[in-house]
């Protein structure tokens, strides 16, 4: 119960709410987005949903491959503020520059996942650890369903998904300026001021 009203922990399930925001809202709407190219089929929209998410797969093993010389909270931040601009994008010009935008736009999202790990693992106690994790993932999920029924909401009320990038942007885009003003300790086993009178 200690950890539910810790700062800290707060703070990682903040951040972490908001990146599943994203996530999920572009897993469950992208293909409406793509929708928008007008001459394909069912079939050919269905692949077309696929590669944004190759070019994350792809992304995330290259950064995997050198997140280890990324430790700081500035990586976070800025692979969230490309997902926030890509977002942003995919609402201006013709369908193919948004489906190039979304693309990019989910290459941030899960990366900004990937770097994020790295802060708990490496800032919370050993002891605290894996609770911490188990919270963070609990309640920063909520995104999953927070979002995308507020995306849908948007998209019925404007009879489009602009409102909802937008509304999805400027999220993301408060998670990241929090992210970058909220330095964290990245060395393990150094508890938090706030952490370091409580028992587990």
């Amino acid at each position: 119960m200690a950890l539910l009203f810790d700062r800290q922990m707060l703070f990682y399930c903040s951040i972490f709410f908001t990146m599943t925001m994203t996530g999920y809202t572009l897993v469950f709407w992208l293909p409406q987005i793509i929708r928008h190219i007008h001459g394909f089929g069912e079939f050919d929209i269905c692949l077309l949903t696929a590669i944004p998410w190759l070019c994350a797969i792809i992304a995330i093993n290259l950064v995997g491959k050198i997140s280890d010389r990324f430790r700081h909270v500035l990586d976070k931040a800025l692979a969230m503020l490309i997902a926030a601009l890509c977002t942003f994008l995919a609402t201006l010009g013709n369908p193919w520059f948004g489906f190039v935008a979304m693309c990019i736009a989910c290459i941030g999202s899960k990366t900004s996942a990937t770097f994020f790990w790295q802060m708990p693992q490496g800032s919370l106690p050993v002891s605290i650890v894996a609770p911490g994790i188990v919270l963070i993932n609990s309640i920063g999920n909520l995104g999953g369903f927070f979002a995308p029924a507020v995306f849908g909401y948007l998209e019925q009320k404007t009879g489009s998904t602009t409102g909802g990038l937008y509304a999805l942007t400027a999220v993301s885009v408060v998670a990241a300026v929090y992210l970058l003003c909220r330095r964290t300790d990245g060395h393990r086993g150094t508890p938090p001021p706030d952490m370091a009178s409580k028992k587990v």
